[in-house]
């Protein structure tokens, strides 16, 4: 006898999807090319910081910055558009922030220890007949 799904069952193994028009802070891993290595995300929502300094500017308006590889992709604004943040919100996978520091601490090592790595070069497809067959031993 197969059991049946019930409607509570489904709701239970399916995630609640994010809100479209409602981004939110947090840490994401998304591909920046069709078959890409996956490259860490990060949204950030919160007080203007001075440039030079670092600290904060009190007198200014929260605002959105987006950082994609440990780089920022635009310059921060109130404006989530402005600021980059739907690209991530939209096309990115929620991680938790140990995923996310690992995947850019992988990306610059590989930048400087391992170049052939696909992760070395994110904005690359990678092509597995490409890969030198050590990529594929176990580590």
């Amino acid at each position: 006898m197969i059991a049946e799904r019930t409607d509570a069952s489904d709701a239970a193994a399916m995630p609640d999807p994010r809100p479209v028009d409602d981004p939110r802070p947090g840490f994401f891993k998304l591909r920046i090319v069709k078959g890409g290595p996956f490259v860490g995300a990060e949204l950030r929502y919160g007080p203007a910081r001075d440039p030079e300094t670092g600290g904060i500017m009190s007198e200014r308006s929260y605002q959105w910055e987006t950082w994609i590889g440990g780089k920022m992709v635009a310059d921060p604004s109130p404006d989530p558009v402005k600021a980059g943040v739907f690209r991530v919100w939209l096309s990115g996978t929620e991680i938790l922030e140990a995923e996310y520091r690992y995947l850019i601490a992988d990306r610059e090592w590989c930048a400087r220890h391992a170049p052939e790595k696909p992760e070395a070069n994110p904005t690359r497809a990678v092509k597995v007949a490409d890969l030198p067959p050590s990529h594929f031993l176990p580590e």
